[in-house]
């Protein structure tokens, strides 16, 4: 049974941040893998390299950037059952020695200033209430010309209310209708990041089927296949359901991968803007 303040707390009555410390989920950031390998690349992060994760949940991020890039990478986050996972999920992976995970608040961050060469902040700037305060904290800790990897996801299209109020509720956390445009005026709004890097994405929409197999994989783990039949089919059930409301509410939603450098100084905004060209044989022009 899982705990909260030494007192048992009910599957049904857990938010999506506990549940997934109760079910050892992975939790991938937005595009998966390819997002990390994309970002470290365009941040040029490698052996050496010194990466802060905020809210690193179960570890996929933090260890994935040190086995693919040999970066050392410190993950914090508010539960302590995630960091205990993430730390576990570290030392099977055989990075141990490079990836390390507390607990943590992303608004008061335990690292002395210019200690990071990246700082990595997926979704989780959703989930925190004083957003400037994390942003600031992300700028104290890099160096000059260090990088914030944003991964942020957000609204293209405007979904029910109805869908935004039950996200609210599983991640027990006010969810705010966001768009692209509106986190890169987060972002970009105190003029101390440069955005040099952004792409964008969308969300397809998982069927039935694709979310049963995966409740599947997740509910044949080990310590999952040890508890009682009736708590089994509790966990299942609760991680359907968010399973499944989640991927109703990210049929309206995308992300991008955003990268932007600490700078000292900066430039004057950019007037002449561009965007990647039709081929001349497309235009008929040869």
């Amino acid at each position: 049974m899982h705990t909260e303040n030494g007192n048992p707390l009910a599957v049904s009555d857990m938010d999506y941040s506990r549940f997934v410390g109760l079910v050892r989920e992975r939790n991938r950031p937005s595009g998966g893998i390819r997002s990390v390998q994309q970002a470290a690349l365009h941040a040029r992060i490698g052996p050496g390299s010194r990466v802060l994760e905020i809210g690193s949940n179960t570890g996929f991020t933090s260890v994935n950037i040190a086995l693919l890039t040999g970066a050392s990478v410190v993950g914090i986050d508010l539960q302590e059952s995630s960091v205990a996972e993430a730390t576990r999920y570290a030392e099977k992976q055989g990075v141990a020695d490079r990836v390390e995970f507390r607990v943590g608040d992303v608004r008061s961050l335990p690292f002395p200033d210019g200690g990071f060469d990246a700082v990595w902040a997926s979704n989780v700037v959703s989930f925190v209430d004083d957003k400037q305060a994390m942003l600031q904290e992300c700028h104290r800790v890099l160096v000059p010309g260090g990088t914030l990897i944003a991964v942020p996801i957000y609204y293209r299209d405007l979904p029910p209310q109805s869908v935004v109020d039950r996200v609210s509720d599983a991640i027990a956390c006010k969810v705010d209708v966001m768009s692209k445009a509106d986190w890169r005026v987060f972002f970009e709004s105190g003029r101390e990041f440069e955005l040099y890097h952004d792409e964008d994405y969308a969300y397809e929409d998982r069927s039935d089927r694709a979310i049963a197999e995966y409740c599947n994989v997740l509910m044949s783990k080990e310590h999952l296949r040890s508890v009682d039949a009736h708590q089994a089919a509790q966990i299942r059930a609760r991680l359907h359901d968010f399973m499944t409301l989640f991927n109703e509410n990210l049929r309206y939603a995308g992300f991008s991968v955003m990268l932007l450098q600490k700078r000292l100084v900066q430039d004057e905004m950019e007037l002449f803007l561009s965007r990647p060209a039709q081929p001349a044989a497309e235009l008929g022009l040869v």
